[in-house]
């Protein structure tokens, strides 16, 4: 079997206007993500995507062009079964061979950052693509499911004091969760302000609920202790992102002072990114997101270090479809997943880029059983929301 073409497909996905939050990156107004095919002269075609987080849509048109101009050209004629081998290739770009003979990596200057979300979208097809040509889920090439189902925990919470619990007990309503995730950070204004919040939401939810908070990396490491000290009564079970990914050394002070869990890496590219964590014993909880760590391969390999560590793993999910059945797949083949991320509030592409791959029910996530992903997309919606075809 060889690949006869790749192409990426950037989506911007409306979001309706009465259904609009605004995080610290401002409205809602759209989800950019970027759409992955790789077709082969067997007919089959592998189905990824992948975006660059919370940045603006040019980004993922960098990604897209990266695509299509640079990474997918060199796949032409490979095997495309060759999923770790190819991932290296594309890694390590003119030099993949005498890092092959050697053992070890010799990556190309574009080792973190745009070209490495480019990288993860094509592993993800791959995977489904290797899924489809063997009539397995990817979660069985994985090694199988480590649990039947997963729980999830219902993630969104950017209102106001007043107005938090009303809307995490929507989140709570729409997916069954017992747990759910809010935002806090500098968008709120003063630490005190989002001190506030978080007490409202226990106040609002009750204490059998288990409660998250994400700082988008936007608290300093004063203000992210302050925090963490001034709300050990919400029982949080963690702190994500509590300062920005830089700041890598000031995540064990942090931790050793916190009453919960520290959590964060969903801005982190390849695995290379979470050894600094490790080496500070910096995170409770590893977050990497599918597109941006380098796709399936690179989180399986950040799955066995977080391992390794007694560390838990939960996956960033905000993306369209393809990518959060990649991470559905991941995630239940993982032993380190205890708890998947879902999205409750409004993100259009979630749901509508394609159907099948996984389901919920009462506050639980299953995966399919069909071949690769297990998506069939809508190719409807999807011309809809292109700006951009290959």
């Amino acid at each position: 079997m060889k690949i006869t073409r790749v192409t990426a497909q950037r989506l911007e996905c409306p979001v309706a206007e009465g259904e609009r939050n605004v995080s610290d990156y401002g409205p809602m107004e759209t989800l950019s993500t970027v759409l992955v095919r790789i077709e082969t002269d067997a007919g089959i075609t592998g189905i990824g995507e992948t975006k660059a987080g919370g940045s603006p849509a040019s980004a993922d048109a960098s990604i897209a062009a990266i695509i299509n101009g640079d990474l997918g050209p060199q796949l032409i004629g490979e095997d495309p079964r060759d999923i770790t081998r190819l991932w290296e290739k594309l890694y390590n770009g003119k030099r993949a061979d005498a890092a092959a003979r050697a053992g070890r990596a010799m990556p190309a200057l574009g080792r973190r950052g745009l070209s490495i979300c480019a990288l993860g979208g094509i592993d993800i097809a791959l995977w489904d693509l290797l899924g489809k040509a063997t009539g397995q889920p990817v979660w069985r090439l994985l090694g199988g499911k480590t649990k039947p189902t997963l729980p999830v925990y219902a993630s969104g919470g950017w209102g106001p004091a007043e107005k938090i619990g009303d809307e995490l007990r929507l989140y709570l309503d729409r997916t069954g969760a017992k747990a759910i995730k809010m935002r806090v950070g500098a968008k709120y204004g003063a630490v005190d302000a989002s001190i506030a919040r978080v007490e409202a939401a226990r106040r609002a939810i009750g204490p059998d609920i288990e409660l998250m908070v994400d700082a988008h990396g936007t608290f300093s490491p004063v203000e992210a202790k302050i925090f963490a000290r001034a709300t050990e009564s919400a029982r949080l079970r963690w702190f994500e992102e509590p300062m920005t990914g830089d700041a890598k050394r000031e995540f064990a002070g942090l931790r050793a002072a916190s009453p919960c869990a520290i959590a964060g890496g969903e801005n982190d590219f390849t695995r290379f990114d979470y050894v600094p964590y490790l080496d500070a014993s910096a995170l409770d909880v590893f977050q990497p997101d599918l597109g941006v760590c380098g796709g399936i391969t690179e989180a399986r390999r950040i799955g066995e270090l977080a391992g390794a560590f007694q560390i838990e793993v939960s996956p960033h999910v905000w993306g369209g479809t393809v990518q959060a059945a990649a991470s559905a797949h991941f995630a239940i083949s993982c032993p380190s997943v205890a708890i998947f991320e879902y999205p409750a509030a409004s993100n259009p592409a979630f749901r509508a880029l394609a159907s099948g791959g996984f389901a919920l029910a009462d506050g639980r996530l299953s995966v399919d059983d069909k071949p690769g992903l297990g998506l069939d997309l809508d190719e409807t919606y999807i011309a809809r929301c292109a700006v951009y075809n290959p």
